[in-house]
């Protein structure tokens, strides 16, 4: 029996590994470049439904689909153009707006990102410029209201 325990060990952690879903990323992660791409870039996402979008109170930040669910986590695009205001070279995509807000995506003043499965009913996403992490805009995913044990929490 203890020499096969390692081998059914190891099976039950591939089994587990197979099924994680993707996460945000750690704070201090960069972006990847799929995870932002050029306003003119692909993502894959042409053939999605057409869904409802989220826009930001300053109109710089979109969501699509700007709605999601408490217990299924959505795969969402954000698109960004801070061309219209005052010149900005870069900004940065965060996922909450508090102390423990994760670095999601960055690119120039016009990009886009595509999240994994993991967006709830309200998550919130804040655009921010680079160079001095000033809020240029936040976008609230709607639907129900999750509680606690109703919504995963990213690890």
């Amino acid at each position: 029996m203890i020499k096969y325990l390692p081998a059914s060990l190891l099976a039950a952690l591939l089994t587990v590994a197979g099924c994680k879903q993707s996460e945000p990323p750690a704070i201090d992660s960069q972006p990847s470049p799929s995870t932002a791409v050029a306003e003119t870039g692909d993502t894959g996402s042409e053939n999605a439904p057409i869904t409802e979008s989220a826009k930001g109170a300053n109109q710089l930040l979109t969501a699509t689909p700007g709605t999601a669910d408490c217990n299924i986590g959505a795969v969402t695009r954000f698109h960004w153009d801070t061309t219209a205001g005052p010149e900005i070279a870069a900004v940065e995509l965060f996922v909450g707006d508090d102390a423990n807000a994760k670095l999601f995506a960055a690119g120039g003043p016009v990009g886009d990102a595509e999240s994994g499965p993991w967006v709830y009913s309200g998550t919130v996403f804040v655009l921010r410029e680079s160079s001095n992490r000033t809020e240029l805009d936040r976008v609230v995913i709607s639907g129900p209201t999750c509680t606690p044990t109703t919504q995963p929490v990213a690890q």
